[in-house]
């Protein structure tokens, strides 16, 4: 396709194409899971996940100080009077790593409650679709609570990934994001925080 998808109007051309090609849909869930995540910026710019010219969080700014400063920055604008002082870059990037450590201490914890919990559905089959392909084998999110884990295909078993498609071939059966398939919940590794499935 021709069209700069680092832009919001190529991003929106490229993803309606591909919405509208029935081949080249299964490029989809490949395609969000490499963009970048959105961050603080004292520039208005595009927010392409979410296809919007411009794009501020303002959901809890009693816990988080980047939506309270966009409340301050949305009342500055509507009260012309009143004056908001800008971060500095170096607030800013602190803010952004303050942010990133949070959501990583965040997804931690959850992972650890997740850990204890799935002990107890060792030896369960559920079904579940495909969210992350490797070289090894891939993530798979249960439908019926959230839970994640890995379905990993061991050295001695041959298999081909293309990396660009997000696929792995195994055998006979390529394997794509979003594809159904049944698991059979394996181990749950508490020191590393891993769940482990198998095909069921």
């Amino acid at each position: 396709y021709d069209v700069d998808i680092t832009t919001l109007e190529g991003h929106i051309t490229l993803i309606k194409q591909l919405e509208n090609d029935p081949q080249k849909c299964k490029l989809l869930p490949a395609l969000r899971r490499l963009m970048r995540g959105g961050e603080l910026s004292l520039e208005a710019a595009p927010h392409l996940g979410l296809g919007c010219q411009n794009y501020a969080t303002v959901t809890s700014p009693i816990r988080r100080f980047a939506d309270l400063y966009n409340h301050w920055a949305i009342e500055s604008i509507l009260d012309e009077g009143k004056s908001l002082t800008s971060l500095s870059e170096e607030a800013l990037t602190a803010l952004n790593e303050t942010l990133q450590n949070g959501r990583q201490a965040d997804r931690e914890l959850q992972q650890w409650l997740i850990s204890q919990y799935t002990q107890n559905l060792i030896g369960q089959t559920a079904t579940g679709n495909i969210r992350i392909v490797t070289q090894q084998g891939f993530g798979v999110r249960m439908k019926d609570n959230g839970i994640d884990g890995f379905v990993l295909f061991g050295k001695d078993i041959e298999k081909s990934f293309d990396a660009k498609r997000m696929t792995l071939t195994v055998g006979e059966h390529t394997y794509s994001l979003d594809e159904e398939v049944t698991i059979k919940v394996v181990s749950v590794d508490m020191d590393k925080r891993r769940i482990a499935f198998e095909l069921a």
